[in-house]
Formats: C-alpha cells, sequence, structure tokens
C-alpha cells in the first residue's frame, strides 16, 4: 500500500498535555462524559500519527465502510458497503478477520454500533430501510425492514443511548426522500423488544425542515440529529420529546462525537463546528474537506476525509490541528478508536485495494488489572502448586499479586493456610503459586488473583 504522509500544522503548535493522567476505567456510557474506555495513563508528546499497518480485503469484502470497537470481546467491527452488507469481525492485534454476509439486506451497509449487548447494523437503502441486530458470540441476526415508503429510506444515522435510569437504547436517523416536506425521522429501538420500535418526526418546524440525518451523536443525558441544512435537534431518549436548538450554519451534516463536553459535527463542504450542548454556542473551522468520519480518542478529535484522503487530529481546545495526507488509498469513510489505535476504512478511486487502517496516536503507558478466582483441593501434604490463566490483550508478562481465602478443611471448618513467600511466578500469561494450609486430605482454599500489565508504545 502505498503511503505518503505529508504533515501540515500551524506554527503554533506545541507540546502540551504531558502528564494527562487517567487512573480509572471508565463505564460504559459514563453520564455527560461519554467517553471510550481509557484504563491507562497518557503521557503525549505530540499529536501526530503514525501510520501502523493496513490491510486490504478479500475480494467481495472490500468496500469497508462503518466500523466501531467491542471493548469485552477486543474486536474490530466493519460493515461493508456490498449488497448484501457483510461483517467483517477483526483481530486488532494481527488484523486477521471473519467474515458474515448479511443475507437478506438489501442494500449496502452503511453504520455499525455495539450497545455492550448487540451488535446494530443499518443499510444505505432507499426503498425500505433495513436494521440488522447481531448476536456477538453465535453471529445470528434478524432483519427489521422499515415500511417501504419514501419516509423511511436511508437510515444511516446511528448511535447507542443509556439513560438515567440505566436502559438502553439504540437510535436510527432516517431520509424522508417524499420531497414533500413530511420532515425527518428517528427511531428508538429497545433491545430487548427487537424489531419494535418507537419512531418520531423531528420537523418541519418554524427552524427549518428536517430532510434526513447522518450523525447522531450520545452526550450521556441527550441524544443529538445532525441533519441537512445544519440544523441540529436535542431528543430526550426517555420521553422522545424534542426542540431543535440553534443552526449550525454547516451544510449537510455528515458526523458528529462528543468530546465529554463539546459536540462536534463535521459537513459535506469541510466545516467542524464545536458545538456547546448547554448554551448551543459555537466555534467553526474550514478544513476544505468532505468530513464524513469523526470520533474522540479521550484526548483529540480525530476526522476523515471522503475524497482527498486526509486524516485530522484536532486539538479540542485550542483548535489546532494536524493534517495527514494519503494518495493511495484516495478517501476515507468512517473512523473509530480501541484505546490505543485509531481504525479508519479506506477505499481507492475505481475499487481496488480498499482497506483497513491502523494508526499509532499516542506515546502512553497502559495499565490494565484483571482479576481471577480459583478453588482448589490440597493434596495429603498439605502442599499444592496452583496455576491460573490471564488473558491479558498485551505481549509483556503481567505482575501478578495472590491473596489466599476462605482456606476450609473437608468439614467445611475453617483452617489456617498461606502462599509461600517469593513464590508467586510469571510464565507468560499463566501464574502460579505454592499453597501451604494446615488441613490435609479435603481441604480447599480460594484465591484472588490480581494480575498487572503494562506496555508502552511510540508513535
Amino acid at each position: 500500500m502505498a503511503i505518503r504522509d505529508s504533515e501540515h500544522e500551524p506554527d503554533s503548535v506545541r507540546l502540551k498535555h504531558l502528564g494527562s493522567r487517567i487512573s480509572q476505567s471508565v463505564s460504559h456510557f459514563d453520564k455527560r462524559k461519554l467517553i471510550p474506555k481509557l484504563g491507562y495513563e497518557l503521557g503525549f508528546r505530540h499529536k501526530r500519527a503514525r501510520y501502523d499497518r493496513g490491510i486490504a480485503l478479500a475480494a467481495g469484502e472490500d468496500m469497508p465502510q462503518g466500523i466501531c470497537y467491542d471493548s469485552d470481546r477486543n474486536r474490530i467491527l466493519i460493515v461493508t458497503y456490498t449488497t448484501p452488507a457483510i461483517l467483517l469481525v477483526m483481530n486488532p492485534e494481527d488484523m486477521t478477520y471473519t467474515s458474515l454476509a448479511l443475507t437478506g439486506t438489501t442494500a449496502e451497509g452503511w453504520a455499525i454500533a455495539y450497545d455492550g449487548e448487540w451488535y446494530w447494523v443499518t443499510t444505505d437503502d432507499d426503498t425500505a430501510g433495513q436494521i440488522v441486530r447481531i448476536n456477538p458470540d453465535t453471529l445470528a441476526f434478524s432483519i427489521l425492514t422499515l415500511p417501504a415508503d419514501d419516509l423511511h429510506t436511508y437510515p444511516v444515522g446511528l448511535c447507542v443511548a443509556e439513560t438515567l435510569s440505566g436502559k438502553r437504547y439504540v437510535f436510527v436517523g432516517l431520509e424522508d426522500d417524499s420531497g414533500a416536506g413530511n420532515g425527518g425521522r428517528v427511531i428508538r429501538i429497545d433491545p430487548a423488544i427487537f424489531p419494535a420500535y418507537a419512531e418520531i418526526n423531528i420537523g418541519p418546524d418554524a427552524s427549518g425542515d428536517v430532510e434526513f440525518t447522518y450523525a447522531l451523536v450520545f452526550d450521556g443525558t441527550y441524544v443529538w440529529a445532525g441533519s441537512n441544512d445544519g440544523l441540529v435537534t436535542r431528543i430526550d431518549p426517555d420521553t422522545l420529546a424534542w426542540i431543535r436548538t440553534t443552526g449550525t450554519g454547516l451544510a449537510i451534516i455528515t458526523a458528529g462525537c462528543f468530546d465529554g463536553s463539546y459536540l462536534w459535527w463535521g459537513d459535506d463542504n469541510g466545516y467542524v463546528a464545536k458545538y456547546n450542548p448547554d448554551t448551543y454556542a459555537q466555534a467553526q473551522l474550514d478544513l476544505d474537506s468532505d468530513i464524513r468520519g469523526m470520533c474522540f480518542d479521550g484526548r483529540y478529535v480525530h476526522m476523515v476525509d471522503y475524497f482527498t484522503g486526509a486524516y485530522y487530529i484536532l486539538d479540542p481546545e485550542t483548535l489546532e490541528y494536524v493534517r495527514h495526507e494519503y494518495t493511495d488509498p484516495s478517501g476515507f469513510n468512517a473512523v473509530a478508536f480501541d484505546g490505543t489505535n485509531i481504525w479508519i476504512t479506506a477505499y481507492v478511486a475505481g475499487g481496488a485495494a480498499n482497506a483497513v487502517m491502523r494508526f499509532l496516536v499516542h506515546e502512553h503507558t497502559r495499565r490494565t488489572e484483571q482479576a481471577r478466582t480459583a478453588t482448589v483441593a490440597i493434596a495429603a501434604t498439605g502442599v499444592k502448586t496452583v496455576a491460573v490463566t490471564f488473558d491479558l490483550p498485551f505481549t509483556i508478562a503481567p505482575t501478578v499479586v495472590v491473596s489466599l481465602n476462605d482456606v476450609t478443611d473437608g468439614a467445611g471448618t475453617a483452617v489456617i493456610g498461606n502462599v509461600e513467600a517469593n513464590a508467586v511466578t510469571v510464565n507468560g500469561f499463566t501464574a502460579s503459586c505454592i499453597v501451604h494450609v494446615a488441613g490435609g486430605v479435603g481441604s480447599t482454599a480460594r484465591f484472588m488473583w490480581i494480575a498487572t500489565s503494562r506496555s508502552t508504545h511510540h508513535p
């Protein structure tokens, strides 16, 4: 894959945020501070990205479109712009993948999301929009086909929202293709009762007619719909009550994300808006691009351009940015963050060698902890060597601390036991220790193992 990386940045770009630290992982949806799960320390040296690796996809699967990350299973998920749509499940370490044709989809795949329980795919259908729900473990799927009218086409906007009560929903933005000013629709899906859904019409109103919604973003409290004519609509995920906020001044909003404080919108004319969800105040940048994908990595906003092969990394505080330009591939479709890397789906004019690209974006040390428990029977000698395996997603062995709890004899009576001093050893991701107990035959011991792994990446 031929790569030409020409970086351009304002003269005012300086070394910033050298010691930014995040000391604990956040939940999947951390109310109003919705950011990726970052359970590591960040020490940013600069905000350039280093192209790390790309993989050309197999024939018939080589139109990668939407992309997201399953943090529970450590998977990159991609849906292809093919008919039928194809789900690619990729290992982020070696970029190997398996594919699943979503048989029954009648249009190209567009967006993909993970709600903590299901994968969701939308299709770029101009007749009867379709939404696919996929079981992450079995990859069994079912398809919701929307009414075949001009009011339920192009279900491309997609996001997951969790209400203050803990209820999780999937939101999908549609297009009104009737040309009659009927207003655009947004539907809400409760995964537990799929394929049932609720529907609202977010226009027209005095501030303009929403015809289609390409960008849906959840900020921890509200769902925000970015639509044509730069219109932004705020939706309460519980009640579906909505209000039209002040317009952004953008053209067709094609991408959006939330950085924990501000919403970010990009349009097809190359403008980007930093949008305050409380006051609706905004600042704008002109990037001269067609922004099709946005994500936030906990510090920077990442954006990709559909036509020019440009990848932007923007500082949300200073509005300074780095622009990376690529000639092969010639354009980008979508972008996602997996806690370490930025992932971009890319295409080449003419359809040859479309690819998925991986970028290292930070110099940082990452720390992850993992707990395991084990209950074992102790032999007549009162001594037992016990081992447990961890599945930490790094290439260095973890440091392991073992605590011994609930030691009982054959009758269930508590007895004295201990882990032999300095006897905890680590071999790859398997830790073992030697245990002494006073109970003899029939004794059992329960252990709590805490493994800590650190790894460092340099862009």
